[in-house]
Formats: structure tokens, sequence, C-alpha cells
């Protein structure tokens, strides 16, 4: 039996609080770790007074400004880094020094660039500390039923449309698809729409064993990405174009923190999971990494 994991929050903003002030759903981490038994929300950490008071006031949790303010007989063994990318680094710095912590539940991307990336990974193998990235379509039972579908084929021939940067946004897809399809054999970068200090948008032929997926950059996209495949639509989380009830899959992503935090457990006790680890996201960064030197 394992005991309630205690749980620090690092980052009070969209997904570690405020995304579902008034929701019935679970998509913020601290929802999630509240109301999962098998773990224990210690407290939060933001630099906003208000998401602190906010945060205390909803969870009966303490909260501070900095990781300095944690009092010494606070031991988190789970901490969630729900900051924006850029200060990745700088606070996984700061949470190692915890001798207490054994996992780490980080946003994606962990970093913009793949030599950030490669040095956390390498830090938290060092220091033995368990490090698994937030990319919730791989814990969402529906995608996870869609991988054994489109593996039944020979070869899928799928259009993802994304906006709001490949990095940041079309990642998420291109994780899934390595999840569906393994390691890309090529890429093709097909245009170049716009390049920012940290991300880029593009139109890119990815090629693996069995699959020939195109990323192509959308202005409006509403909700979500459009998954495109031959035979059936993903559009606003629901599928579209299965004749067959046994294709009758349901993606719910209405409480995807929950079934990330499940798949983390599962993780830790041994069992079959579908969490993304840090190394295994190594691999997406590989790809940016290509991406980056041809743009």
């Amino acid at each position: 039996m394992i005991l309630a994991i205690d749980t620090l929050i690092l980052g009070l903003g969209r997904i570690g609080l405020e995304h579902e002030l008034k929701k019935n759903s679970i998509k913020t981490h601290s929802k999630s770790v509240f109301f999962n038994k098998n773990f224990k929300l210690l407290c939060g950490i933001d630099t906003k007074k208000s998401r602190r008071t906010i945060y205390e006031k909803k969870y009966k949790s303490k909260a501070f400004n900095n990781l300095n303010k944690l009092p010494l007989y606070f031991s988190p063994e789970l901490v969630i880094i729900a900051t924006p990318t850029y200060l990745h680094k700088k606070n996984f710095q700061d949470v190692v020094k915890i001798k207490s912590v054994k996992y780490i539940l980080i946003e994606k991307p962990i970093s913009y660039n793949y030599s950030d990336t490669k040095y956390i990974i390498n830090i938290c193998k060092k220091k033995n500390i368990l490090l698994f990235v937030n990319f919730i379509r791989r814990s969402n039972p529906g995608l996870v039923n869609l991988k054994k579908i489109l593996n039944n084929k020979k070869k899928n021939y799928i259009t993802i449309y994304y906006n709001n940067g490949f990095i940041n946004s079309g990642i998420h897809y291109l994780n899934l698809m390595k999840y569906y399809f393994g390691n890309p054999i090529n890429l093709e970068i097909k245009k170049i729409i716009n390049k920012t200090k940290y991300d880029f948008n593009i139109d890119v032929d990815i090629l693996f064993k069995k699959a020939k997926i195109y990323f192509k950059f959308k202005k409006k996209i509403i909700n979500d990405m459009i998954f495109e495949a031959e035979n059936f639509l993903l559009k606003n989380n629901k599928i579209k174009g299965f004749k067959s009830k046994k294709h009758n899959i349901i993606i719910n992503l209405k409480y995807y923190q929950k079934d990330v935090l499940k798949e983390i457990l599962n993780y830790i006790k041994g069992k079959k999971s579908n969490v993304c680890l840090g190394k295994d996201h190594l691999n997406d960064m590989k790809i940016i990494k290509k991406i980056k030197n041809e743009i």
C-alpha cells in the first residue's frame, strides 16, 4: 500500500489553478491533486498574491511566494512545475535542492531547446528523481484505444492542424504520434510561416514506419487541434467517421489531469502506464532541433 504522496505545485496560473475555478471538470493540477486520495496537496507556490489567496481559500492549503519561504518541516515528494516554459530550468534547479523530492511532473515542453531538456533529464537521472512530462492526450483512454486501431493499418495518412506555435502547441500531437508509431524516420519542411524568439509555425511532413503525418499551421482553430485521417475526423475532442460500433471512441478531456495522475501512480506502482517520461520527451526535442537547424 502506497501512502498519500505529499505534493507541491509550483505555479498557480492557468494550468496550476485558474483554468477551472468555476467549472465542473478536473483540468488543473491543484484540483486533480486535491480530489485524489493517493496524493496530498501540501502547498502552492506563486509570485502573485491574488493567486495565493484564491488557492488557500479554495483548497485550505498553504501558499508561498517562492520556494525559499518553504518551511523546513515541509517535505514534498512530488513537485509539479506549472510555470511558463522559459522559467522551467531555473525552477527545476531550485526544486532539486529539496532533498525529499522523488518525482517531478513538468509542463510540456520541458524547454524550448534540446540542450536544456537534456540537462534537466540528466540531473534527474543522477539524483534518482522520476521525471514525468504533462502530455495529457496519451493518458486519455479514448486516444489510447485509437492507437490500437491505427496500428492495425499498414499505413496511415494523417493531417494535424495546429496553431500557437509548433513547440508550444503542435508538440502535443508530435508526442502523441510518437506514442502511436515510434520515432520518425524522416521529415520534410513544406512551408515556414513565421518564427518568434522561442517558437515557430511551419507546415511539415513527418514520416513514421506506419504513418505519414502532415502538420499544418491553421490560424483559427476553436478549442483544440484538428486531427484528420482517411476514415475519421477528430475535432473539438469528438471523433466522426468510423462506421463500425467497435470504433466508437469517446475522447473526454474534461478530466485530463485526473487521467495523468492515474498514469503517474500506475508507473510509481510498477504497473503498465502511458505517462510520458522525460527521456521520451527528449526524442521530441531531437525532432525540434532538426527542424530548427533547417529553418
